[in-house]
């Protein structure tokens, strides 16, 4: 896993486990069985919903984008898919 992923990561989980979820990542034998979104993210002891990070470096990009932010070289949002999807 790359650095830039590996802090994009971590970043979404301080900024949710500040907003009072509880983010799991998923264990290595269900990662090993096919693709798996980042983390499980709960409220309270119910799943709210999945959730990928996405990062990119500004350099990767082919243009500027309103999501880098002032100052900043890389972005990264976190895509929620919601439980019964």
């Amino acid at each position: 896993m790359s650095k830039a992923k590996l802090d994009g990561e971590n970043r979404v989980h301080e900024y949710l486990t500040g907003a009072g979820f509880r983010v799991d990542r998923f264990t290595k034998a269900e990662m090993q069985q096919g693709r798996t979104p980042d983390f499980r993210v709960f409220a309270g002891d119910e799943l709210a919903f999945y959730c990928e990070v996405k990062t990119t470096q500004e350099d990767e990009m082919a243009g500027p984008s309103s999501r880098t932010h002032a100052g900043g070289h890389r972005f990264e949002y976190c895509r929620a898919h919601h439980k019964n999807q």
